[in-house]
């Protein structure tokens, strides 16, 4: 649902009036990559450094990230 209203809002602007997600989109502790096991495993330091540096979000969508994200799961499994 999350791809669908980012990637496809014309088609599901009509159809779809209200979306809510009762849980969270990804569990970092369990991924198989090495980048997101990096994160889960240094939870507090990673928070902690975003919090002093006034990051508020990791990999948001935008141009660089979405075709990013794009070349690397259409490429690499």
């Amino acid at each position: 649902m999350y791809y669908g209203l980012t990637e496809f809002p014309e088609k599901y602007n009509d159809k779809v009036s209200l979306f809510v997600a009762l849980g969270p989109v990804v569990r970092l502790d369990h991924a198989p990559s090495d980048i997101f096991n990096f994160f889960a495993e240094n939870r507090d330091l990673v928070v902690g450094t975003c919090n002093t540096l006034g990051i508020k979000s990791l990999f948001e969508a935008n141009c660089f990230t979405t075709g990013t994200t794009r070349l690397l799961c259409g490429t690499i499994p």
